[in-house]
């Protein structure tokens, strides 16, 4: 007769993300039959062995280092573009100062990335209204999920209008 008081729970690995269960990743000790039946068939859980542990462990440490490099370098950032203004030429109307269509994220993003030397992508600037005349203007620039910086904009008239 086989004993099956002993094995009424497991420790698993999580590999997908499981509803009132945990995230991927995480260890969680589950009822024999679950495991064994349910996440363990389908993929979404490994049984715990110390190599397991070891690869999450290493890959979390991994995670860990990259998001600090991308959060130093994402204040770097910050710091030249805050001190800076973006220059922009438009071109304007024979009534004053209003632009011919307006100042699109793509031309700031273009901008930026010249002044940086990287590519910024244009869906990470946002402006508070749209900019159509000449003078000081402001954008917003998602650097990281916890860094956001205001920057200024400086549409001027271009230089040689026919």
């Amino acid at each position: 007769m086989v004993d099956i008081t002993k094995d009424r729970t497991m420790k698993v690995l999580l590999l997908e993300n499981v509803h009132k269960l945990g995230s991927a990743g995480d260890i969680v000790e589950v009822k024999g039959g679950f495991g064994r039946n349910f996440l363990l068939p389908r993929g979404m859980a490994q049984a715990i062995t110390a190599k397991a542990v070891k690869e999450i462990e290493e890959i979390k440490r991994v995670t860990i280092r990259r998001a600090e490099r991308e959060l130093n370098a994402a204040k770097e950032l910050a710091s030249r573009l805050e001190s800076h203004t973006i220059q922009l030429e438009g071109k304007i109307g024979a009534r004053g100062n209003k632009l011919y269509g307006s100042v699109t994220t793509q031309a700031i993003a273009s901008s930026i990335g010249s002044y940086l030397g990287i590519e910024v992508d244009k869906r990470k600037i946002s402006l508070p209204e749209a900019i159509k005349t000449l003078g000081m203007h402001k954008y917003v620039l998602k650097l990281h999920p916890d860094i956001e910086i205001t920057g200024n904009i400086e549409v001027i008239k271009r230089k040689e209008q026919v």
